[in-house]
């Protein structure tokens, strides 16, 4: 029997959002409907400067599945690109209740990002995470 490669549990997601045009809250692009105030996202024409109009915010969402480690997790970072690997940028994820989280603002519209999480442990291991 081969060796079976652990697997550690953590999933990421990428989205846009949009914003409401009747409350303006934000939330991701494939909802028909705010979750907030129940808008639908074509009820009212959205008036954007140009410069609105070419950059969004996207959201990394990594959802990390503690049972998989012998430590507790001390940080996750992402490491992210926006311009083919040229340029790496470094940023914290919020810890929330089950996932972590990031938001890299102001993304040009057609830009692709690339990106990496990094998971570090308690007692100083690393896990990387590469999608």
């Amino acid at each position: 029997m081969g060796k079976e490669k652990k697997t550690f549990g953590i999933k990421t997601t990428r989205y846009f959002t949009k914003d409401c045009s009747n409350c303006g809250f934000e939330y991701p692009n494939w909802f028909t409907n705010c979750p907030k105030c129940g808008a639908a996202w074509d009820d009212s024409k959205v008036i954007t400067t140009p410069k609105e109009a070419h950059k969004k915010t996207i959201k990394i969402v990594v959802k990390i599945t503690e049972e998989d480690f012998s430590t507790a997790i001390s940080y996750v970072n992402l490491i992210f690109s926006a311009d083919q690997g040229r340029s790496w940028y470094q940023m914290d994820m919020e810890a929330k209740l089950d996932y972590h989280i990031a938001e890299i603002a102001e993304v040009p519209v057609g830009s692709v990002i690339i990106y990496y999480i990094e998971v570090y442990l308690e007692d100083g291991e690393k896990i990387i995470e590469n999608n």
